[in-house]
């Protein structure tokens, strides 16, 4: 799917999972905390695209990475004094930031299996353990990257749900071109859905 089908989608998603979630006490139940969950919905939505340079996450992660990795060695070798002070915040953030390196795999590979949900749910729980991150920003990053699974389970390529274990790539039955006229009309489907759904039971 093209990165605002996959928004949309993981939208959907995640507007579906807000009350099931609060009925679980995994989010709070007042408005703000709900738009922050879907922040983490729909960020979630677009990762597992981060290990391609070509699409719309992917892009302004590497340049953003670049940036980051020349201000840390700027500041680690001209303002040592600084760096004392923000070092052991660095290694925090480096720490929640070691999944990237997968990206390195290959584009729709490891990120785009169950292994790797398997691993965001055991790396989460030791960030929300060891840094005390809210446990529905993460529910909800995994509710988006799931949600990029399905989008990208019905077209023609398909996605390696056992990827390293194996390399074969699954696909549902009936399938779509990433950015076919068909991706269209579903995305379309999808946002009425969600006008729908947002005017009957949100506003």
């Amino acid at each position: 799917m093209l990165a605002r089908s996959h928004q949309v989608l993981g939208f959907t998603c995640g507007m579906l999972a807000v009350p099931l979630c609060q009925s679980f006490n995994i989010v709070p139940a007042h408005f703000f905390s709900s738009i922050i969950f879907m922040g983490t919905v729909l960020i979630g939505s677009l990762f597992p695209d981060i290990d391609s340079p070509t699409t719309k996450l992917g892009r302004k992660f590497w340049l953003l990475a670049i940036m980051l990795f020349a201000a840390i060695i700027t500041i680690a070798t001209e303002f040592p004094k600084l760096w004392d002070i923000i070092d052991e915040h660095v290694s925090g953030i480096g720490s929640m930031l070691l999944p990237m390196l997968l990206v390195f795999l290959g584009h729709r590979k490891f990120t785009h299996s169950l292994p790797f949900l398997g691993l965001l749910v055991i790396y989460g729980s030791i960030l929300h353990t060891v840094y005390s991150i809210p446990m529905f920003y993460l529910v909800g990053f995994l509710i988006g990257n799931v949600a990029h699974f399905l989008g990208d389970f019905p077209t023609t390529k398909g996605i390696p749900l056992l990827y390293p274990f194996s390399k074969k790539y699954f696909r549902a039955p009936l399938v779509f071109d990433v950015g076919s006229p068909i991706e269209h009309i579903i995305t379309l489907l999808l946002v009425g859905f969600n006008i729908v759904y947002i005017s009957l039971y949100i506003i």
